[in-house]
């Protein structure tokens, strides 16, 4: 894109969660050699009065750019507020990329369904989903699992309690709790998208209908860029905008196994899930052993690297307890860190294999020859149809959530399909928008 524009790169810095060390090195060389011409680095929204007041003075450097093209993840967190709306000429062309896993499959999938109910997609819809339920109706995950562990764990702690008054007591401690959570949520969103913009800028950044099933917005920009067929087709839907396109992932053609023939015996395991925890149950311990064993079994592999996950922190999470649990069952586990992006090392291994992660869609754009597996009991603590939550599911197979799987997920190797690229996509529409 540089050759086409001047480029000033904005990232937003989330407290707590180490960036691969890339990132920096890349920055810097990047302005050091003249292929940006800034960047800068935003405080994390979640800062309060800080992040404010640091936007209402970055917006006024912002605006003095004149920029023609925004090209960003969202149109509807607070940093993507500040800037569409203060920041951006009217002439500005916007589109959002989003190649993560998208909420509105992770947590809507019976709406998914219905959006693409008589669609070319109805067909795949209907064979993986057997599982597939609404969060409108389950809740927060839209995970029939979760309900069930989630009555299991009252019936326990009815048990335990020494008397009905006693479990009635404690049912009233945790509902408490979360009518608390809740209250806080509704505290922070007046006093961080109306109170505090109205005093720096004079605006109120209230959510569109579709901001908060999306996470990234609802359809009132100029365009949207994803990377699987079916999250295009359902955002389209659900948008009522054909200004919603399909790019081939970054990482795509990168893939470097040509020149390195050292013969691999590795499997990699990106954590995921639980990020909060230090310690995972024991039925979940169980699923990860006899899914990476199925994978040993079926790779010929000798030894595994459980990749802990950003947000564990310095205490290494339950990576030190899964490593130690496999290990009793007779795996060769070690942690690794994750300091370089994962698709930088997906040539290393010979499988990845994990919770149904969105790293598992970057590995596949990275590396054409590691085969890439997802663990469908997991990831069903998590989500009500793993599979769906990937869209086409795109050169991934999957072990299902009883142990079965088809033999040939591991025997392939993977070529991603050509599409154009997120840089053609935008230079078409900067093209066809010009004045």
């Amino acid at each position: 894109m540089a050759e086409e524009f001047s480029i000033f790169i904005i990232l937003t810095v989330l407290e707590g969660v180490k960036a691969p060390s890339t990132i920096m090195r890349n920055l810097s060389s990047w302005k050091e050699d003249g292929t940006i011409v800034c960047y800068d680095l935003v405080p994390d929204p979640k800062s309060g009065l800080k992040f404010h007041l640091y936007m209402r003075k970055k917006v006024k450097v912002l605006r003095s750019y004149n920029f023609d093209v925004w090209l960003t993840r969202d149109e509807m967190q607070l940093d993507s507020r500040y800037i569409l709306e203060c920041a951006l000429p009217t002439h500005c062309l916007c589109v959002a990329f989003w190649p993560l896993l998208t909420y509105l499959l992770q947590r809507y999938q019976y709406l998914v369904k219905q959006l693409l109910a008589g669609s070319k997609m109805d067909k795949y819809l209907l064979d993986i989903g057997k599982k597939v339920v609404g969060a409108e109706i389950m809740g927060y995950r839209g995970n029939v699992s979760i309900v069930k562990r989630y009555l299991k764990y009252l019936a326990k702690k009815l048990e335990e309690s020494a008397s009905f008054a006693g479990f009635l007591k404690r049912l009233m401690a945790v509902a408490f709790g979360k009518c608390r959570v809740y209250l806080r949520r509704y505290k922070h969103y007046w006093i961080d998208r109306i109170i505090l913009p109205c005093l720096m800028v004079g605006k109120r950044f209230t959510f569109e209908p579709y901001d908060q099933m999306t996470q990234m917005g609802s359809g009132r920009i100029d365009g949207y860029i994803f990377c699987d067929e079916l999250e295009v087709e359902a955002h389209k839907r659900l948008f009522k905008t054909p200004n919603i396109f399909l790019a081939q992932y970054p990482t795509q053609d990168k893939c470097r196994c040509r020149v390195n023939s050292e013969d691999k015996t590795t499997v990699l395991c990106p954590l995921s899930g639980w990020e909060g925890n230090s310690l995972i149950p024991e039925d979940t311990l169980h699923l990860y052993a006899r899914d990476i064993q199925t994978v040993f079994r079926e790779t010929n592999a000798t030894n595994v690297h459980l990749r802990r996950h950003p947000d564990f922190g310095d205490n290494g999470g339950w990576a030190v307890q899964l490593m130690n649990y496999l290990r009793e069952q007779g795996v060769d586990a070690k942690i690794v860190g994750c300091d370089q992006a994962i698709g930088e090392v997906a040539c290393n291994y010979l499988c990845v294999a994990s919770f149904a992660s969105a790293a598992l869609r970057e590995v596949r754009a990275s590396c054409n020859e590691v085969i890439v597996i997802g663990f469908m009991g997991v990831s069903s603590y998590y989500f009500s149809n793993p599979k769906l939550v990937f869209g086409m599911s795109e050169g991934i197979g999957w072990i299902e959530e009883d142990g079965s799987y088809d033999p040939s997920v591991f025997r392939c190797k993977y070529h991603m399909k050509e599409r154009k690229s997120v840089v053609d996509i935008v230079l078409d529409l900067s093209r066809t928008q010009a004045p």
